[in-house]
C-alpha cells in the first residue's frame, strides 16, 4: 500500500494519506484516507476524490489488533469515537499501522496544546 507522511515543525499537525481498508458491514473495501489535523477523510481512490467521509478524531480512543487468522486484514486499528461509534481499519503491514497511530496521537496532543 502506498503511504506518505509530511512532516510538519514542531507547533503544526503531520499529516499521512495513504490506502486503508475501511471494515463494513460485510468485508472490507479499500479507500482513500488523508490525516490532516484531527479530521481522517476518506474517499473512493486517491485518483477518484468522491468525499466518502470526515472523522473527527480529536476524542478517539484507538485500540491497536492484530487478527493471525486473516492474513489480508492482519494489523487492524479500530477508533472508538464518541457516542459509542467506532471504526475499522487495517493495513498491510503492523509498522504502518503504528505509524498512523503514531500521527493520530501526536495530532490529538497538538490539539489539545492549542486549546
Amino acid at each position: 500500500m502506498s503511504q506518505q507522511t509530511k512532516t510538519k515543525t514542531k507547533n503544526e499537525t503531520k499529516t499521512k494519506e495513504g490506502y486503508l481498508f475501511r471494515k463494513k458491514v460485510i468485508g472490507w473495501k479499500k479507500n482513500y484516507f488523508c490525516l490532516n489535523g484531527v479530521n481522517l477523510t476518506f474517499y473512493e481512490s486517491r485518483e477518484n476524490k468522491k468525499l466518502l467521509g470526515t472523522i473527527d478524531i480529536s476524542e478517539a480512543h484507538m485500540l491497536p489488533e492484530t487478527d493471525e487468522k486473516n492474513s489480508k486484514h492482519s494489523f487492524i486499528l479500530t477508533l472508538h469515537l464518541p457516542g459509542g461509534k467506532s471504526i475499522k481499519v487495517s493495513t498491510d503491514t503492523q509498522f504502518n499501522r503504528d505509524l498512523w497511530m503514531k500521527h493520530i496521537e501526536e495530532n490529538q496532543e497538538q490539539t489539545s496544546e492549542e486549546n
